[in-house]
């Protein structure tokens, strides 16, 4: 919404099915994107992400995670440079911060072709743990962008009110999200359960 400026009827990609994932799962429904495509290694995350506004679903243990996006994707009556269909998203997010899955989000994007319109926008929002290898003659030649989110730009005077009314209204169902309670005894499962992502959404410690 603020990194992104996603738009109505933009086309989204989703890396990784979990609580931060999910959240830019809501955010594209919320700004009218279609398809939104969430992308996990679990079928049941997969599920879940459709219950706050997932499109489609794509488990990258079975498939080519950026083939099936090519795949699924399109740009009716827009054509590249050389006569290839334009395909790919405006938007890929990457809300898990792998190497394996930092390199997907750029070649997950929609191409861009000269003076006709300007390729798709690589978002890294999970945070990384390891440098990675970027194709920059790709970057360049399809006009393709990578760009940062930290929190996803918020600024809490500005947008926790406007989160609150969503919340209110019925558009931001973060009760749905919590998936899981631990008392404040079983934190060290609680830790395990969400470093073995086995937890879709969201977990609570309760005190």
């Amino acid at each position: 919404m603020n990194t992104a400026n996603v738009e109505e009827g933009v086309s989204v990609a989703i890396f990784g099915g979990g609580g931060v994932g999910l959240s830019a799962v809501g955010g594209a429904k919320m700004r009218g994107a279609i398809p939104i495509i969430a992308v996990d290694l679990d079928d049941a995350k997969l599920e879940f992400a459709k219950r706050f506004g997932a499109t489609d679903g794509i488990n990258a243990s079975k498939v080519n995670a950026v083939e099936a996006i090519h795949a699924m994707t399109g740009k009716p009556g827009q054509i590249a440079s050389g006569g290839v269909p334009v395909t790919g998203v405006d938007f890929a997010f990457d809300c898990i911060g792998l190497k394996v899955t930092m390199e997907q989000i750029v070649p997950a994007c929609r191409g861009g072709h000269f003076g006709a319109c300007q390729g798709g926008t690589a978002v890294l929002v999970g945070v990384p743990q390891t440098t990675v290898e970027l194709n920059a003659g790709q970057m360049l030649a399809q006009e393709k962008q990578f760009r940062g989110s930290i929190g996803g730009s918020c600024s809490p005077d500005r947008d926790f009110p406007m989160f609150l009314d969503w919340h209110a209204n019925g558009d931001l169902d973060l009760e749905a999200m919590v998936t899981e309670r631990y008392p404040i005894e079983d934190i060290n499962e609680a830790t395990t359960a969400l470093e073995d992502g086995r937890i879709s959404g969201r977990s609570i410690l309760e005190f």
